[in-house]
């Protein structure tokens, strides 16, 4: 599956805590907000999230995901 990154907004910036846009599935890492467009299947998107990122578990559920990863 290919992940379609819309932006990535730092802790702080415009934007960071603002409403989801609609059609969008937000990820939390870090300090960051990941904003993708909505996948067609939650299954593969949650485990391209998981490829992305090394050592990871994934929590929440859709449209809204944190990422935990171990150091």
């Amino acid at each position: 599956m290919m992940l379609k990154h819309v932006k990535t907004i730092r802790a702080g910036d415009y934007g960071y805590t603002q409403d989801r846009a609609r059609g969008t599935c937000d990820v939390w890492h870090d300090s960051k907000r990941y904003v993708y467009r909505r996948p067609r299947s939650v299954k593969a998107f949650k485990t391209a999230i998981l490829a992305a990122f090394k050592n990871a578990t994934i929590a929440g559920r859709y449209p809204d995901y944190t990422i935990r990863t171990e150091a």
